[in-house]
């Protein structure tokens, strides 16, 4: 019983002895069988020695076959790298008794010794030491600059402390589908050194159902610390990679230009500046940030992440770990379910919590009452979505660290009001403090924050680079002069260039001074991009404002324009626009959005016009077409608003453009808000080749609509008129079909609609699924009337327990789906059914093994 390798490379004494031998120089020298020859019998004779004296200075019998054995497994590879194997076999390892850590310091101490003692071993060692830097550029350094970096709300804490990430970090739990990890790694962090350095403990965990992991997907939600995970990482790996000879090469991949993304792994390849893959052998491959791409691939990562997976596996001993928010994947996990495994970052618990709150009291004792009252709070709230929301680790430090009782807020958005109104609090400035007041009034510093972040959406939307949100000192002196002006109708109100300083200095509350080596300049940034996003909503809201003034209809699609055409709206944004609209104070606002665009939306979108203002080239004006009309209905989305028609002849004109909008490839990029089409009348309209990729086309008549090679995947669905509906040639990956009773004369022919929902106890009639995949569709105790078809399709692993099959005929379905196993033969798994109502004929032909048709019936009920 291995102790494990983390703890064992973490000891120091391992460390001062392992580092000059198992660089990547070392197995050169290994397969030189001379060499290798010497360094073992040196090796074993230490090594023998250190176990020998320990098990005298402490009573215990000693058995040298031990050591022998442990040599011998190491040497099986010719590796010398693999050293380390047998080091870990020997100290806290039952067979040798050197298991508690007093002794494993002592044979590790005896073996130091005697190595150091040894010139000849001790000058090979030496000399098989080799840099490990083969000129790979990475973003390694930002990230291990942030784990040891003072966080971004310390320097609003007048108590002369700071906290750093290194501080205060919390390894994150975790949770995989369809896995019970009760007896598997506690935390993110070991599940992830386990599969970097214990392979074969890993395989037998996770590596079932003929999966073959050639890499682990991290997803979370906005907040959760998938960055800071990073940041931990590239500390925590940093040695052990060393150790064992690996390069860490982290990658944020927002850097990447769009000719890198478009290219996957050929992209990564000249952003690293790596001339081939061989010097990439052993390299742990560390991608941050997959949502951040999402654009270039329109929410499909298939392509990008096989593209990666594939070329990453042909590297010798290469891993691949990722990280991407919630949300993104859901269409992708079926794909690619057999060579990655999922992970998501669960939100903080109660052990969490009290950990991290304990923690931070140590480094702040003046906010310990604030932090007891909170996590007491947190820990008692019966109401499971707001436990969720404040267990967020950004959200939970926010409100602690400007010492916020969590009691009186109900959301994210609250919180943020309640901390940024506190901006006139003293801040940090080098040398001392200085109040933010004597700088600037209260109203300007809102204003700026707010259209600083406006800046930041907007202009990172024409950089040829998808990089950070920043903005130099250039953007960021406009963005100021445009709060100045907003804030002071007379514009007498000026800020020196030594003002200027300050200010760029005293944000630590919302963004930090960055120098940016590239081109030399100050770049603005905000500590976490859901604090930009939320600034954003902000100033975008201010710019619907003008919808409770009697204006003019060109200033109404002006101010539209402006608001929601200047950038990709994301859904996070968009979040925080529907939360403000709903608040009291911002219902004026909201009435007259609703009031404007159900009465006008239809003609703006129609007539084009609202498309044309600031348009700088083609490319830009068919973005903006995607992201205004996305935008658009979003916010009639937020207010409860709904599209309406005149007559058919605008209801023909408006669904054409819907079609050609769903049907878009934007130059640059796709707005990441999906189309929201919920009560709109849909019915008798043909859509061919549309994406309507999260779509939400709820409470809709669908009546005689068709969607002919079209994408749904992850579109909602539900409450719609479905008669006479047609899904052909469509892709349907996890739709929704809820509250649907009853579903007639509809076709899903030739479609793929794997992991769809539809509601318990639907009544299908007249239905047809002919040559369509349902793989894992929920259907349960669903009703198939006589007229239903099923001919070739494959209803594999499909939630069907308590169906009633009896009327249609099952003579043509398929329930097995062809695997290659890890060793390249096929074989089948057995799909498994609870009480299905069935003739006696179908039980027959169902109960027959080795068959296309088979299903193990668990209680089946005989009709």
């Amino acid at each position: 019983m291995s102790i494990a390798l983390s703890a064992f490379l973490s000891n120091p004494y391992v460390q001062s002895i392992v580092s000059g031998i198992v660089l990547d120089s070392a197995n050169k020298l290994a397969s030189k069988k001379k060499s290798d020859d010497v360094i073992r019998k040196q090796f074993h004779d230490c090594i023998t020695d250190a176990y020998i004296s320990v098990c005298k200075n402490n009573n215990l019998e000693y058995d040298l076959k031990v050591i022998d054995e442990c040599i011998e497994k190491a040497f099986v590879s010719d590796k010398i790298g693999d050293y380390t194997q047998f080091l870990t076999d020997v100290s806290g390892s039952d067979e040798t008794q050197i298991i508690d850590s007093d002794m494993v310091d002592e044979f590790l101490g005896n073996l130091v010794t005697n190595i150091a003692c040894n010139q000849k071993l001790y000058n090979v060692c030496q000399l098989l030491k080799e840099s490990n830097n083969n000129n790979i550029l990475s973003d390694n350094k930002e990230y291990e600059e942030n784990y040891d970096k003072t966080l971004f709300l310390e320097k609003a804490i007048d108590d002369n402390r700071e906290a750093k990430l290194k501080d205060l970090y919390i390894q994150p739990k975790y949770k995989i589908d369809n896995y019970n990890n009760t007896d598997g790694p506690k935390n993110i962090s070991e599940l992830i050194n386990m599969y970097l350095f214990c392979k074969h403990d890993f395989r037998n965990l996770f590596d079932v159902n003929n999966r073959k992991t050639m890499g682990i997907i991290v997803t979370g939600r906005p907040g959760h610390g998938k960055s800071s995970l990073v940041s931990f990482l590239s500390q925590d790996l940093k040695l052990k990679a060393k150790l064992l000879g690996r390069q860490i090469i982290i990658i944020k991949l927002r850097n990447l230009s769009e000719t890198q993304i478009n290219n996957p792994f050929y992209g990564l390849l000249q952003y690293i500046g790596a001339s081939n893959n061989s010097i990439l052998n052993n390299a742990i491959f560390i991608l941050d940030g997959l949502d951040e791409i999402s654009a270039a691939y329109n929410g499909d990562f298939r392509r990008y992440l096989d593209a990666i997976l594939t070329s990453v596996d042909k590297i010798q001993g290469a891993q691949l770990i990722a990280t991407c928010r919630n949300g993104y994947l859901e269409s992708t996990k079926s794909y690619l379910d057999k060579k990655c495994l999922f992970v998501n970052m669960e939100s903080w618990d109660e052990e969490d919590i009290k950990a991290w709150g304990e923690k931070y009291q140590k480094q702040h004792p003046s906010l310990a009452s604030t932090i007891k009252k909170n996590i007491d709070y947190v820990v008692k709230l019966e109401n499971v979505r707001k436990k969720q929301v404040y267990s967020v680790p950004i959200i939970f430090y926010l409100a602690n660290a400007h010492n916020e009782d969590l009691s009186k807020h109900k959301s994210i958005c609250s919180i943020y009001e309640s901390v940024f109104s506190q901006v006139t609090e003293e801040r940090d400035y080098n040398p001392g403090y200085i109040p933010l007041n004597d700088v600037l009034n209260m109203r300007l510093v809102r204003q700026i924050c707010k259209e600083i972040a406006f800046s930041m959406f907007a202009t990172d939307f024409f950089k040829e680079k998808n990089e950070n949100l920043v903005l130099n000192s250039e953007q960021t002196d406009k963005a100021i002069k445009t709060a100045i002006q907003i804030c002071d109708e007379q514009n007498n109100y000026t800020i020196s260039d030594d003002c200027k300083n300050k200010i760029y200095h005293l944000y630590a509350l919302t963004f930090y001074y960055n120098k940016n080596t590239l081109n030399n300049t100050d770049d603005v940034e905000f500590a976490h991009r859901s604090i930009a996003e939320f600034f954003a909503a902000e100033k975008i809201i201010e710019l619907l404002d003008i919808f409770t003034e009697d204006v003019s209809e060109k200033k109404c699609y002006e101010a539209l324009c402006h608001a929601c055409g200047m950038f990709p709206i994301t859904i996070e944004i968009m979040a925080f626009i529907r939360e403000k609209l709903s608040q009291k104070e911002h219902q004026k606002i909201a009435n007259g959005i609703k009031s404007y665009l159900e009465k006008n939306a239809v003609s703006i979108i129609n007539d084009g016009s609202i498309f044309q203002e600031e348009c700088i080239n083609i490319h830009h004006l068919t973005d903006k077409i995607s992201i205004i009309t996305r935008s658009i209905l979003s916010l009639l989305n937020c207010v409860d608003g709904h599209i309406t028609f005149s007559d058919q002849s605008q209801k023909k004109a408006f669904l054409t453009f819907i079609n050609n909008v769903a049907c878009l490839r934007p130059i640059k990029q796709k707005s990441p808000l999906p189309l929201y089409l919920d009560g709109t009348d849909l019915s008798n309209f043909n859509f061919v080749g549309c994406n309507f990729s999260n779509a939400h086309i709820q409470k809709t008549n669908l009546e005689n609509t068709r969607f002919s090679c079209c994408t749904l995947n992850n579109a909602r669905l539900n409450d719609c008129v479905l008669d006479n509906a047609t899904f052909s040639k469509s892709s349907m990956l996890y739709a929704e079909f809820k509250e649907i009773a009853k579903l007639k004369n509809v076709t899903f022919n030739d479609s793929d609609l794997t992991g769809s929902i539809f509601d318990k106890g639907v009544k299908f009639e007249n239905v047809s699924f002919d040559r369509s995949i349902l793989a894992n569709v929920k259907m349960e105790q669903s009703v198939f009337n006589e007229h239903c078809s099923l001919r070739h399709t494959n209803v594999y692993n499909a939630k069907i327990n308590g169906a009633d099959f009896s009327k249609v005929s099952l003579a043509r379905i398929i329930t097995k789906k062809n695997i290659k196993s890890v060793k390249g033969t096929p074989s089948k798994k057995i799909m498994e059914a609870y009480d299905l109502k069935i003739t006696r004929s179908q039980m027959q032909m169902l109960s027959k093994k080795d068959t296309d048709k088979h299903i193990d019936l668990k209680n089946p009920h005989i009709v």
